[in-house]
This record gives C-alpha cells, structure tokens and sequence, in this order.
C-alpha cells in the first residue's frame, strides 16, 4: 500500500513538471496595460495572471508600474486590469511627479488616478517634510492628510513641527490643516491648540502674504504686523508691511531687493510711522517729530575685475526711532547711523581705497563737534594731505624731530584726539598722546549732530607684496 501512495505521487509531481506549463513567467520586457485612456507598463521579476488575461495579474520581486508622470515600486504587487486598482506591499515607494512619497502600503487607481498611501512620509524640496498614518490621493500632487506633521526639519525627532488632524497639501503649492499644534521636539506641545495652520511649500518665489506678527508693548500698546511678499520679477522683490500700534498709530515697513546684472545688486529698506495717537507733552519732552522713520540704502558694484564701487547709507529722523522701533538688539543699540561711499581699485602690488564717511550721532542731544575742525596728517614718503580731525590716525614718533609746518596749513589751533598730529601756535607740531590711536571722537561744543567725514587709505609697495605704508580712515 505504501509502495502505491509513493508510486502515485510521484507520478503526479512528474506529470505537474512535465505535462502542465507554470504559471509563473519572467517576461524579457516589460507587460503593457490599457488603463483610464493611458498605457501603463508593468516590470517585476516575476509575473502571474490568475482567472484570465484581464484579471488578476500578480506581480512580485522589485515590482515597478510606470503611467504618465506616475511611478509605483513595491516588492508585490496584485492589480486587477479590468477596474485598474493596484495594492501594493513590501517596500513601496510612489513617485508623484517629481515628489516622492513612501508608506507601508498604496492603494493606487491606474484608470482614475486616485489613490491611499499608509503611514506616508514625503519630502518636498527644498526642505520641507510631511507624515501622516494616511495620505489621500485626490489629483496630480493633491492630497488629503490625515493625522499629519509638517515640518523643515530631519530626523525621526524634529526640532519643531506642526501637528493637524486633517488637511489638505498640494506637494508644490501649500499645506493647511485644522485642529493643529505646534510641537517642540516631538515631546512638549508649545501650543497645545489653534484652529488652523497653513505654510506654503512652493518651490518658485510667488507673491503672497506672510505670516503675520502680534504682540505686546507698555509703551507702544498692542501691535500686529501683516507683511505681504510681492515677487516682481526674478531679479526683483519687495516685502512690504503694515504695522499698527494701539498708543501710537499705523506705520508701514518694506524692503525692496534688485539685482542688476552679476556684478551689480542692492537693497532698500525702510520704515515710517505717523505717531498720531501720542501725547504732545511726550512728544515735546523727548523732542521729536510726529513723522518719524528709518531708512537704508545698499548697493555694491563690480565695475570692473580691479575696480569696485559699494555704498552703505543710513539716515533716520531723530535719534530716538531704532531704539523705539528697531527689531534686532543691534539696531535698538545702534550709538550712530553712517553712510559710507567706497571707491576701490587694485593693481598688482598697490592698492587704492577712497571712502566718504557722512553720519548720525545718536547718543548725545547736543551738538558736540564743529564740522569745521580739520589737521593735517604727513607721514614719510607721503605728500601731504588734509584730512578732517575725527578720520585722523597719523602719529609721529616721540624720539623723531617735529615736522615742518605744511605749507597751507591751516592757521588756527586744531583740537586732536590722543595719537593724532595736532598743531599749536607756539611748539609748532606736536603729539597729544601716544596711548590710543584715534580712539574716540573728540568732543566740543559746537558741532551739528550730523558732521561730514572723509577719509583716503592706500597700501602696497612698488615690487613687494601688499603691506600697509599709510592709512587713513574714520
């Protein structure tokens, strides 16, 4: 009896391997499918159709479905031809176009295009990174979030993310989302609930409004400011804002950005406000205008390989108005605004930089310094040359002769800062002090609170490399 059973199943297992062709085969070039009006091709290590050539086709072993600008990898794949719907197991990565979304399972529709991601994540350049337990596919790029997480940041742990129950993210668009909270590294909910979020996640500048500031003052009262982006062209933006104060009154802030050509770019910026709303005796006490504001200028230019023009220009209405309204702790600390205006040029072992120096002091009320002041500074080699008090830097050394008074020279005894040439009527020309080198502006009574400044500096030696023969700045 024994001998029969192994008799017959031997048989058996023959006639299967000889008489009955496999199902399975591996194709030399990949299936194609006719689906939702586009061709789409099937390649995997192995291929099986079950119940028919338009049912059933199982495919298995680096799986990859290709239609249109979609691409599905997977190690399994079952699709059914004849509805179009595809489950995808094992591995699965979905290509979206140019974004890339991964999950443990996909649910696709080749004929409608829709489809299920599961515990999805995907990362949408430059920087941004979103997860949820589910991922809709609604359209091109189109999803709806379940349970999701935003964020810029990577790692399992972000530094910060934004949580929400359900939304909507167009991968090349924008993200929103309600019932959202905004996290701290993934363990403390720094604000447990707001109805709603929104972040835009385009990968091209486009105009739009910002994400708008609020906040509190016990001077200024309680503020907001709506800012609102504006992309020009591609050489050009401008983000502009409006700010509004509830003690003092509504401002506007912008900033306009160029670029010319690739040696020439620049930005403004600036910000103005109407203090309507504060007191006159205020006002008077602290002695400014109603009108006030801040406003920079910046532009550098590459006129040629060796030649290059730069402008920094700063200017504000009082001295008051970076300390009241300045955003960074380096401008409310700001002891002058200055314009400079620099010309340089380079030669082989030379080089010239002349610089015009204009500012603002902010920290004395009074004037201080007489704008007529003026020295004249020589130094060995050097031509003579005036120059004003404040960008002096010359000093002559203690065991070397006075120098000759300069021809045109001015007659009148000039007030020097210690380190600097200064002349008297009755010793001629003599060092103050050796201590510093110009290292505090001088102080009198009767200069205007914006005095010009001017300055020359050159370096190099004929033959030799760069090294500083003279200098000479504010």
């Amino acid at each position: 009896m024994t001998k029969l059973v192994a008799s017959a199943l031997a048989a058996i297992a023959l006639s299967l391997v000889l008489g009955t062709p496999s199902a399975w085969s591996q194709p030399k070039s990949p299936v194609t499918i006719r689906a939702g009006g586009q061709e789409a091709t099937v390649l995997a290590d192995q291929l099986q159709q079950v119940g028919g050539a338009n049912e059933l086709l199982i495919a298995v072993g680096n799986v990859e479905i290709t239609q249109g600008q979609s691409r599905l990898l997977a190690d399994r794949v079952e699709l059914n031809q004849d509805t179009g719907e595809a489950v995808a197991q094992g591995r699965v990565v979905f290509f979206d176009g140019q974004d890339r979304l991964v999950g443990d399972r996909v649910d696709y529709n080749l004929k409608t295009g829709t489809g299920v991601v599961y515990n999805a994540s995907t990362f949408s350049a430059p920087y941004y990174h979103l997860s949820a337990e589910r991922m809709d596919r609604i359209g091109p790029g189109l999803y709806n979030v379940y349970r999701g997480v935003f964020t810029t940041c990577e790692g399992d742990e972000p530094a910060w993310s934004f949580k929400m129950g359900t939304g909507t993210v167009a991968l090349d668009d924008i993200a929103y989302g309600q019932n959202a909270s905004f996290w701290v590294t993934d363990k403390l909910p720094l604000v447990p609930w707001v109805p709603f979020f929104a972040a835009a996640i385009r990968r091209e500048r486009q105009s739009g409004l910002l994400f708008p500031e609020f906040g509190s003052s016990s001077k200024k009262g309680l503020f907001a400011k709506i800012p609102y982006y504006w992309a020009i062209s591609d050489s050009q933006d401008m983000t502009i804002s409006l700010d509004t104060y509830t003690r003092r009154g509504v401002g506007v802030e912008g900033e306009y950005r160029y670029v010319l050509s690739q040696q020439a770019r620049g930005d403004f910026s600036g910000f103005f406000i109407r203090e309507a709303l504060r007191s006159d005796a205020d006002r008077e006490r602290l002695d400014i205008p109603e009108n006030r504001g801040f406003f920079s200028f910046r532009h550098d230019w590459q006129i040629l390989p060796r030649l290059s023009f730069r402008v920094d220009a700063n200017a504000t209405t009082d001295d008051l108005v970076f300390r009241e309204y300045g955003d960074a702790l380096h401008e409310r600390a700001r002891q002058r605004a200055e314009t400079n205006v620099f010309v340089s040029r380079r030669w082989d072992s030379w080089s010239l930089v002349a610089n015009v120096l204009w500012y603002q002091d902010l920290t004395t009320p009074a004037a201080t310094e007489s704008p007529t002041s003026s020295a004249w500074s020589v130094m060995e080699g050097c031509a003579w040359m005036p120059i004003p008090a404040s960008s002096c830097r010359c000093r002559w050394p203690a065991s070397s002769p006075s120098p000759p008074s300069p021809a045109g020279a001015p007659p009148s005894t000039t007030r020097a800062r210690s380190g600097q040439l200064s002349r008297n009527t009755e010793s001629g020309w003599r060092t103050r002090s050796r201590r510093t080198a110009c290292g505090s502006r001088p102080r009198a009574a009767s200069r205007p609170r914006r005095a010009p400044r001017g300055s020359f500096s050159w370096t190099g030696a004929a033959g030799s490399p760069r090294s500083s023969t003279s200098s000479s700045r504010a």
